[in-house]
Order: C-alpha cells, then structure tokens, then sequence
C-alpha cells in the first residue's frame, strides 16, 4: 500500500503539471488568434497604403483568415472548450473520492497496484474528463439530481475493482465421460436418466443434441425416445432405412452423425 500511496502522489504531482499547461494553453489561445487578426488588418492597411492592388489584398486576407481558421480547428476540442474550474473540479474531486474508496482496500499483490495507479491515472485523461463531463450534462438533462447522485455512488473508475491475491477455493463438480463420445458430450453428474435413455451414447447425450434428434424424426412431447419398441425408436429405424443408411432403434454414435447428415440434406421423417 506504500508503493500505490507513493505512486500517486507521482501521479497527482503530474496531473498538476498538465492542468496547468492546459490552463496556459487556453489562455495563449485567445492572444494568438487577437494577433493574427491583429496583424491581419495592419498588413491589409500597409498594402493599402503602398497603392497594392484588390487582388493582392484579398490574397493576404484570406491567408490570415485561412490561418485563424486552421488554428482554431487544430485546437477545438471539448477539454479547451470547458472552463478550467470545470476541468479542476471534476479531475479533484474525483481524485478524492478514488483515494476515500481505496483505503478500505488491501493491496498486497503486484498486479492490484499496478490496476489500482493505472485506475488512479486515467481519471486525469483528456478522454477521461471529457467523458466524465458529457455524461454529467446527459445525466442531469435525463435524470436530475437523483440520477447524478446515483452515478456518483458508481462512478466510472471505480477503486473497489481493485482485489486482494485471497483466492477462494470453489470445489470442482465430479464430471462423467464416455472416451468414446466426443468432447461435446461431457456433463456435470446430475439425478440417473430415465428410462427412455437406451445405451451409454444415449445418456451422455446433451439434451440439445437430443433435442435435433427429435426435431429431425418429428417427434413432439417428450425428451427421449422413449424406452424400446416405443413408436419414436420404431421411427428412428424407418427414418434411417427409408434413407439408405443402417437402420438402428438406438443412438450411437454413428447413428447421431447419419442423423446430422440427413438433416444437412433437409430430410425429415415427418
């Protein structure tokens, strides 16, 4: 916890630097284009004043002007459009209330502080303030009050994301495979199938692949096939026959692949 106290107080003494660049580089801003426009209209006046003709005027003119244009385009952004108190206040307040969360916090592992100053560090981004502040005015537009209240109770970076290396140990579910079925087949031991499973392929089956069993014979109500001689084996068997593959009242799985084949072909046995 030294380290992550440490690192962001790096981090703040940053945050500060840029803040006030930012301060600094709204202010030159102003000045520059007061200058170009400045100059603008004394180089118009010495022309002027030299006998230049229209023409050459009006080239000058739309330079300067095409030069306070680009300025202004290049530097329009959102972050330079808000007032600095703005920016300060969303950037500190934030920073305090990421710093109250993470005192209840134990970060005692190398990966939770380096997540905790990467968290810490992005909420003095440009993209971190901009959003923080668009989704402020869309709130409050939406909501009020109660909706800004409930975005701060969850804000975006959120320091109890931050976990401890304590791992809880969750016990494994005993797991039933058949080495000749394919890996699709696996299931988590559950209550014994009924009767209306007929062979180890049979129950090992999902019930989803069970299911397109019985949508392919057209078989309605029920989840199996029913225990032997039932009508929906008897029809498994005339499906397979009527369609010059080995007639079986039992899934195997060669059964399950001439099913599949079958219905790629769009065959039914309706």
């Amino acid at each position: 916890m030294m380290f992550v106290q440490t690192g962001m107080n790096d981090i703040d003494t940053r945050c500060d630097s840029y803040l006030a660049w930012l301060d600094a580089k709204k202010r030159s801003s102003t000045a520059i284009l007061q200058q170009l426009s400045d100059t603008r209209t004394a180089t118009e006046a010495i022309l002027a004043y030299t006998a230049a003709g229209p023409t050459a005027i009006a080239i000058v003119g739309t330079a300067f002007g095409f030069a306070s244009a680009t300025f202004t385009n290049i530097t329009s952004r959102l972050l330079l459009e808000v007032d600095q108190s703005t920016v300060q206040s969303v950037v500190l307040t934030r920073q305090k209330q990421y710093r109250e969360g993470l005192q209840g916090i134990i970060v005692d592992n190398r990966a939770a502080a380096i997540y905790a100053l990467r968290s810490y560090l992005r909420l003095c981004m440009p993209i971190t303030i901009e959003t923080q502040t668009n989704t402020t005015v869309k709130l409050f537009e939406r909501g009020g009050l109660p909706a800004l209240r409930e975005a701060r109770a969850n804000p975006m970076i959120d320091p109890t994301t931050v976990r401890t290396a304590t791992v809880t140990t969750v016990a494994r579910p005993t797991v039933i495979r058949d080495v000749n079925a394919p890996l699709s087949r696996l299931k988590v031991a559950g209550p014994p199938p009924g009767a209306g499973r007929i062979g180890r392929y049979e129950r090992d089956m999902s019930q989803k692949d069970m299911n397109m069993v019985l949508g392919v014979l057209c078989v309605t109500g029920q989840s199996d096939l029913g225990p032997a001689d039932s009508p929906a084996r008897r029809r498994l068997s005339t499906f397979l026959a009527a369609n010059g593959k080995t007639a079986s009242d039992t899934l195997t799985r060669a059964v399950f692949n001439d099913i599949l084949d079958l219905r790629m072909e769009g065959k039914r046995g309706c």
